[in-house]
C-alpha cells in the first residue's frame, strides 16, 4: 500500500511538470501578442496587443492602428554572396536605398543586441510618396524615419524595420523598444 502511494505521488508530480510545460514553454510578455510562427521563421516576434498584425508568407508585420500607419516588419533571408557581417550587408544596401529613396540620410548607426545576438541599429530618413500625410512637399512626398535592426545568425540575415512618418516616429519608440526587447530566436 505504501509503494502504491509513493507511485501515485510520483505520477502526480510528473503530471504537474508536464502540465506546466504547456505546448512549448512559451511565455507571452504581458500586454503583447505573438505575430510570428516560429515553425516558419525561427523566431518569436511580439507586438503590443493593440497593434494590428499581418502574417504573409514568412514576412511578419504589424502596424500601430488605422489612424497611425507606423509599422514593424521582420524579414529574413540567406546571406547574399560576399556578405559575412552586418556591416557588409549594410554596405550592399546603402546604394540601393540611395537610388530608391529621395533624400536618403543616415542619422545613426550603433551596435545593439537582437534576441541575444550582436546586431546593428540604423536610423535613417527618406522622402516617399504619401497621399494622407499632412506634411508633404510640393511633389507629394513626406519625410519618413526608419529604424532597422539587423543581425546575422546561422547563415541568415534577420532585419526588423520600424517605419513611420517623421513626426510620429518618436511617439511609438517605447512600443518598438518593447518589441525589440522581447524578440527571441527559437
Amino acid at each position: 500500500m505504501k509503494k502504491l502511494a509513493v507511485i501515485l505521488a510520483m505520477l502526480m508530480v510528473c503530471a504537474l511538470c508536464f502540465t506546466a510545460c504547456g505546448d512549448d514553454g512559451e511565455v507571452v510578455p504581458d500586454g503583447m501578442k505573438r505575430i510570428s510562427d516560429p515553425a516558419l521563421v525561427g523566431y518569436y516576434l511580439y507586438v503590443p496587443e493593440t497593434w494590428v498584425s499581418e502574417l504573409n508568407s514568412g514576412v511578419v508585420s504589424a502596424y500601430h492602428s488605422l489612424t497611425d500607419a507606423s509599422s514593424i516588419v521582420a524579414n529574413q533571408w540567406n546571406l547574399p554572396e560576399g556578405v559575412a557581417t552586418v556591416d557588409d550587408w549594410w554596405a550592399q544596401y546603402v546604394p540601393v536605398f540611395e537610388n530608391t529613396f529621395n533624400t536618403f540620410a543616415l542619422e545613426s548607426d550603433e551596435e545593439c543586441y537582437l534576441g541575444g545576438v550582436k546586431a546593428h541599429k540604423y536610423v535613417y530618413t527618406a522622402k516617399l510618396p504619401a497621399s494622407d500625410a499632412e506634411n508633404k512637399d510640393e511633389n507629394g512626398l513626406a519625410l519618413f524615419r526608419f529604424m532597422q535592426v539587423a543581425t546575422i545568425r546561422r547563415g541568415m540575415v534577420y532585419v526588423i524595420t520600424y517605419t513611420s512618418l517623421a513626426d510620429t516616429f518618436e511617439a511609438n519608440l517605447a512600443d518598438v523598444q518593447m518589441i525589440l526587447d522581447n524578440f527571441k530566436f527559437e
